[in-house]
């Protein structure tokens, strides 16, 4: 599953890189830092979300 998600993000890069070349090659730290804040913002949710059923699983109501 993660190799899947991986891959995704490879590919989502690597299409941005051809697309926006030109402008990339202008400004390198615009392209790097938006980049970087998208990844951050689009995996952070998942991994809050993750901790949350962790935690919510690991508490039992009826621990004796």
């Amino acid at each position: 599953m993660l190799l899947n998600q991986v891959t995704a993000l490879v590919v989502i890069i690597g299409i941005k890189d051809l697309v926006r070349r030109e402008d990339i090659e202008k400004k390198p730290g615009y392209y790097l830092v938006g980049t970087i804040v998208n990844l951050t913002l689009s995996i952070l949710p998942d991994n809050i979300r993750l901790t949350s059923i962790v935690n919510l699983t690991s508490f039992s109501y009826f621990s004796s």
